[in-house]
């Protein structure tokens, strides 16, 4: 992936989304669905809640082990 997660928006429809800094979507799953792949046009309207994920703007470790624990929900290495 080139592109960083940077957050991840909660969407009304249940869907989750990861965006980069950007805030252009980088993928998107529904709860129990599986992970597809975004275009940067496919913002969501939807949006109900932002969590940003790298609040300082670098990744430390902390950082890293919640995004690993993320991926590994979304079944991605």
């Amino acid at each position: 992936m080139t592109r960083g997660i940077y957050g991840l928006w909660r969407c009304a429809d249940g869907r989750e989304v990861l965006f980069d800094r950007e805030y252009d979507p980088i993928m998107a799953r529904r709860p129990g669905g599986r992970t597809v792949l975004l275009d940067r046009d496919d913002r969501p309207k939807d949006i109900v809640k932002e969590e940003i994920l790298c609040p300082d703007g670098r990744q430390s470790s902390a950082t890293w082990r919640k995004l690993d624990r993320l991926l590994a929900s979304w079944r991605l290495p």
